[in-house]
């Protein structure tokens, strides 16, 4: 099914490419592009292959300028590895003035580790706060990685 022209001409508005630089990069003539975008069109069949291509193009360029999650969080990301201790948890996360951060392993985030998740553990027996945290002990959430598109996050959730 071929783009809706007027979709397509909110799309090329939107992604802050020129007419010519489309047309240059797929080696379409620009007044061809220019006929096909005016309101009304003066192309009545501009051809699928030929709008598909732009409408490709523009898709390709948002996707690659696109925001990632990284770049909107409202803080650099803070975050333990189950190799530290519970001490060294607390530390960090009381240093930040934070609740909860993100656990690592490797450089894999597997979940969250809350105050009160380590406070629960320090009440149990054989808890101190030189223990180390181990996967186990990790509260598995959904966690979405920093290189993430903001436009993908909809279709993760």
């Amino acid at each position: 099914m071929l783009p809706n022209i007027a979709d397509l001409r909110e799309k090329i508005k939107k992604s802050g490419l020129t007419k010519r630089k489309i047309c240059l990069e797929l080696n379409f003539d620009e007044p061809w592009l220019n006929k096909v975008l005016r309101d009304p069109p003066t192309i009545k069949d501009p051809g699928y292959n030929k709008i598909r291509k732009v409408w490709n193009y523009i898709e390709e360029i948002a996707s690659t300028n696109e925001k990632t999650v990284g770049k909107i969080c409202a803080h650099p990301l803070i975050t333990v590895k189950t190799e530290m201790t519970l001490s060294e948890i607390m530390k960090k996360l009381q240093k930040k003035a934070f609740t909860q951060a993100p656990v690592t392993f490797g450089d894999q985030i597997i979940g969250v580790i809350t105050v009160n998740k380590i406070y629960e553990l320090l009440d149990t027996p054989n808890f101190d706060k030189n223990t180390v945290l181990e996967k186990k002990h990790v509260i598995q959430v959904l966690t979405i990685p920093y290189d993430h598109p903001i436009g993908n996050f909809g279709k993760t959730l």
